[in-house]
C-alpha cells in the first residue's frame, strides 16, 4: 500500500478513544489523524484532516452515531465507516439500522463474560483488519466499478463485460456446466462480515425462480445476527431462517448458519438435514464447504467472497470443484483489463467462475432458472 490509511476515531469516551488509538498505532498501513467525541466535532473536522475510514460509536451526546453516519453517507460516500457497538440485542437491533443506513462494518466494543484486558485483544485483533478490508472495498472496488461507467448496475464479470454480453455468457457457460442434465439443487455462500453492504444489496435482487434452498455461512454475534436477519426479511422475496440442529432444508428458504463456536454436519436422504452441535472452537469457511461434500445426491453452487489466494475458504471451494460442484469466487480486489486471464486462470482450480460480488444475484438467478433445476 503505497499510503497510509487515514483514520478518524470518534466516541464520547476519552479512555476509548486512546485505546483505540493505541491499538492502531502499531500497524504501519494506519494513521490516526484526528480524535472527536461527537457527531458533530467529527464532522467539522474532516475537510481538515479528511479521513478514510471513520470508527463511530453509536452512543454520543448531541448527535449520535447514526445521525452522523447518514449526514456522512449523504455527503461523504466515499469515506469508510465502522460501527462501534456493545454486544446487547438493542445495539444489535441499531447496527443492523446503521448498515442499511450506509455502514461498511462493525465491531463489538466488549464481550460478555471477557475481561477488560481480553477485550482490547480482541480489538487488537480485528480493527486493523477491518479498516484495511474497509478502505479496500471503498477504493479498490469502486475504482474497478468506474472502469465500467458510472452506474453499477451496468457492472458485469470480472473483464469488464457490459450489462448486454451478460445475459449471453451465462448462457454459454449453463451448457458448459451441464446445468440441463446436472441441476442445481443447493447453494452455499461464505461472505465476509466486512462486504455486509454488498450482500444485503445482492439478496435484494433474487428471484428464486425454482426449488433450491440456500444457505449462508457468516460470522457475527448471535444477537447480531437475529437482528440483521430480522432487518433483512422484508427486503428479500424468499423466507429467511436461522439453522437450527435438526432442521431439514426446504426450498425457496435462505438459511443462515453463524461460524461461532459450532460445528455443522449434513445428512443426505430424501431432503437434507442440519445437524449442529456446540464447539469451544469457530466454524471456518473451509469447514463449511467442506461439510457439504458429503451430499453425493446433490449438485451445489458455492459462492465466496475473496480477497486473496490466502482467503479463507479456498481449501473448502477447491474440493468441492474437485467433486463436480460449480464455485465462484466473488473477488473483492480491481485489476486491469490485462490482468483478468491471469487472475482467472490462478484459479482455475478453485472457481468454476471468477465474478464480482455484485454480480452474485445475477448468477444465482441464472442458475436456479436453467432447465432441468429441481421444482
Amino acid at each position: 500500500m503505497s499510503k497510509k490509511i487515514k483514520v478518524m476515531i470518534v466516541d464520547d469516551s476519552l479512555p476509548f478513544r486512546s485505546i483505540l488509538s493505541s491499538v492502531l498505532q502499531g500497524n504501519d498501513q494506519i494513521e490516526v489523524v484526528a480524535t472527536a467525541y461527537n457527531g458533530n466535532m467529527a464532522l467539522n473536522r474532516i475537510k481538515e484532516n479528511n479521513p478514510d475510514v471513520i470508527t463511530l460509536d453509536y452512543e454520543m451526546p448531541d448527535m449520535n452515531g447514526l445521525e452522523t453516519l447518514k449526514i456522512l453517507h449523504e455527503k461523504h460516500p466515499n469515506i469508510g465507516v465502522i460501527m462501534l457497538s456493545a454486544m446487547t440485542t438493542e445495539s444489535a437491533s441499531i447496527t443492523m439500522e446503521a448498515i442499511n443506513a450506509g455502514a461498511d462494518d462493525f465491531l463489538v466494543k466488549s464481550y460478555d463474560g471477557k475481561s477488560r484486558e481480553e477485550n482490547i485483544e480482541l480489538i487488537k485483533k480485528n480493527l486493523s483488519k477491518k479498516i484495511i478490508r474497509c478502505f479496500d472495498k471503498k477504493h479498490n472496488l469502486r475504482t474497478y466499478v468506474g472502469q465500467l461507467g458510472d452506474d453499477t448496475k451496468e457492472m458485469g464479470p470480472l473483464g469488464g463485460t457490459k450489462k448486454e454480453h451478460v445475459e449471453a455468457d451465462l448462457d454459454d457457460n449453463k451448457k458448459k456446466w451441464n446445468l440441463s442434465t446436472k441441476p442445481i439443487s443447493l447453494i452455499t455462500i461464505g461472505f465476509m462480515q466486512s462486504h455486509i453492504g454488498i450482500f444485503i444489496e445482492e439478496m435484494k435482487k433474487l428471484h428464486l425462480k425454482k426449488g433450491v434452498p440456500i444457505i449462508v455461512y457468516i460470522k457475527m454475534p448471535e444477537s447480531f445476527l437475529r437482528s440483521f436477519v430480522e432487518n433483512l426479511k422484508p427486503k428479500v422475496n424468499a423466507s429467511l431462517k436461522i439453522l437450527d440442529d435438526g432442521d431439514t432444508l426446504l426450498p425457496r428458504i435462505i438459511y443462515f448458519v453463524n461460524g461461532y463456536n459450532q460445528n455443522i454436519r449434513f445428512e443426505e436422504g430424501d431432503k437434507i438435514k442440519i445437524h449442529l452441535e456446540k464447539s469451544e472452537k469457530d466454524l471456518s469457511e473451509d469447514a463449511f464447504f467442506k461439510a457439504t461434500g458429503v451430499l453425493t445426491k446433490s449438485r451445489m453452487a458455492a459462492f465466496l467472497t475473496a480477497e486473496n489466494v490466502f482467503t479463507p475458504g479456498i481449501l473448502g471451494l477447491k474440493e468441492l470443484k474437485s467433486k463436480d460442484n460449480l464455485t465462484f469466487l466473488l473477488y473483492t480486489k480491481s485489476y486491469k483489463e490485462e490482468d483478468v486471464k491471469l487472475v482467472e486462470n490462478s484459479y482455475s482450480q478453485i472457481a468454476s467462475s471468477v465474478i464480482i460480488p455484485m454480480k452474485m444475484a445475477s448468477t444465482i438467478n441464472g442458475l436456479t432458472s436453467a432447465a432441468g433445476s429441481n421444482p
